[in-house]
């Protein structure tokens, strides 16, 4: 075979071709499918999705405390709060129990729910 015969050769392998582009998108398409499946099995007890309605009561993170050098003692969770509104977004509306209304809107990963340990009539 001759150099220009090898050239030409090569050149047709490196050639991006739009059936060998398809055949990579959907191979990549798959692989990650595939892994977002084995995510969500080997997490699937600790990953929680939590739907808060308004009127349900949550805690709030506490992530000025990341950057803390003393945050082992410091309160993990602000609250208890009371969610006014969710938005398409994933964050909520949210007002302390005396009902005064935060400006802030608090992303659904910072939240918890809050469960009362003794039952009293909250206003």
């Amino acid at each position: 075979i001759s150099t220009s015969d090898l050239i030409s050769i090569r050149a047709r392998q490196l050639e991006k071709r739009p059936e060998d582009l398809q055949r990579m998108h959907d191979l990549i398409l798959r692989s990650r499918q595939q892994s977002a499946k084995e995510f969500e099995k080997k997490f699937e007890n600790t990953i929680k999705d939590f739907k808060f309605k308004p009127g349900d009561m949550v805690l709030v993170q506490n992530s000025q405390l990341q950057m803390d050098l003393g945050r082992k003692w410091k309160p993990r969770y602000l609250g208890p709060y009371i969610v006014l509104k969710n938005h398409a977004n994933l964050s909520y509306t949210l007002c302390e129990m005396d009902g005064a209304v935060s400006k802030l809107r608090f992303a659904a990963k910072r939240l918890i729910p809050y469960f009362l340990r003794s039952v009293h009539d909250i206003p």
